[in-house]
């Protein structure tokens, strides 16, 4: 019997590794006979950058550049070999989101940019890379990649031809734009970027009407940006503009799905992305069983995440897949057909935070129960 597990994080409280490992604990205690077999996997978001390393190899190194609040931090970014080449990793949580301090998480919105990613795309590509693999998801920023355009040499103006900082707020200012240096400055490089969410960049189903609020932007602010935004993107991408406004992931990390597309990126959705990278239809292929997982499982688990793609794929080679998640949320019936079961550890009101640790253990004793179930059932079957 031979177990794939693949989860994705459980957000806030474990790891994709750590939730992998506390599964394929259970699965030796109750079933020792069967065969864990680890997968991390990442949609693009947080811990996309170890699953790739987790499953290519390569390093792990670090960098400073400025964080989302333009305040220095050092960041890691992998390097991998793809192709006989050079491929640099990164994973833009880990610059302008959930890596971030305290206080560059309790300051304003609007002050946050994505300056730092651009920096590390220009002494990267000082230090000889020409092809790149990012993974967008989990930013604390929505300034649509103004600042990474900026760092990249890009340049802002308002009415009164006054130079503007590469912050969110700048979009509600902004009157003549330069991007020229920007687009030309990564030219001879090559970009593969990980979205994690489908959303366009404007909207009602765009970065700033869906995420912004979730990041604390003011409720008053949320409609002059995203119309802020929306003459952003007709500024810096012209003709094209209404077209790269509504492409699969424009509004991913904040609209950076957008500046990459401008600068142009190929926009794959995250869990596929990083799936074809890691070998998930191999390691399916080769498992009697999957078990996936996340944090919270509810009507945004259909909007691409990685469970439902893990499942989806077991599904289309012939594979059950069943699902560990930390808590079912709002719309999750919707999805009871779509796995072959359904298990949460926590069955509060999901108001309470858990600590890792706890979030661990309750992962543990569910994983348990899940494989018992799984053993006996096999028994009875032979």
């Amino acid at each position: 019997m031979r177990v794939l597990i693949a989860p994705d994080k459980f957000k806030g409280t474990l790891t994709a590794r750590r939730a992998a490992e506390a599964t394929a604990r259970a699965l030796d205690d109750v079933w020792p006979e069967a065969a864990a077999v680890l997968l991390p996997m990442a949609d693009g978001g947080e811990g996309t950058l170890e699953a790739v390393l987790s499953a290519r190899g390569g390093r792990r190194e670090t960098l400073v550049v400025e964080g989302p609040s333009l305040r220095p931090r050092t960041v890691p970014y992998g390097v991998v070999e793809a192709d006989g080449e050079q491929v640099a990793v990164i994973e833009s949580a880990e610059v302008v989101g959930a890596g971030a301090s305290a206080a560059e998480a309790a300051g304003p919105v609007l002050r946050r940019s994505t300056f730092g990613l651009g920096q590390m795309i220009v002494r990267l590509k000082a230090m000889g890379f020409r092809r790149f693999w990012i993974g967008l998801g989990g930013s604390l920023t929505n300034d649509g990649g103004l600042g990474m355009l900026a760092a990249l040499g890009a340049r802002f103006w308002d009415a009164a031809g006054r130079p503007l900082p590469p912050f969110a707020e700048s979009l509600l200012h902004l009157s003549r734009s330069d991007t020229a240096p920007a687009l030309e400055r990564v030219r001879d490089l090559t970009f593969t970027v990980w979205t994690d969410v489908a959303a366009p960049l404007v909207g009602p189903n765009g970065a700033t009407v869906v995420f912004g609020p979730q990041k604390g932007l003011a409720p008053e602010i949320v409609a002059p940006l995203d119309a802020a935004m929306r003459r952003y993107a007709e500024q810096v991408a012209g003709p094209a503009a209404e077209a790269l406004i509504r492409r699969c992931g424009a509004g991913a990390a904040g609209g950076l799905g957008f500046a990459f597309a401008l600068v142009g990126a190929a926009l794959v959705p995250g869990a596929e992305g990083v799936a074809s990278i890691v070998g998930l239809e191999r390691a399916i292929s080769a498992a009697n069983v999957v078990v996936t997982g996340e944090g919270k499982t509810d009507r945004q688990t259909a909007m691409g995440k990685v469970p439902l793609f893990v499942a989806e794929t077991a599904r289309r080679l012939g594979r059950p897949a069943v699902l560990l998640s930390g808590r079912l949320g709002e719309g999750w019936e919707a999805l009871s057909n779509r796995f072959d079961g359904m298990w949460q550890t926590v069955s509060d009101d999901g108001k309470a935070p858990l600590a890792p640790e706890d979030a661990e253990d309750r992962l543990y004793r569910t994983a348990r129960e899940l494989f018992r179930t799984m053993r006996a059932a096999r028994l009875l079957k032979a």
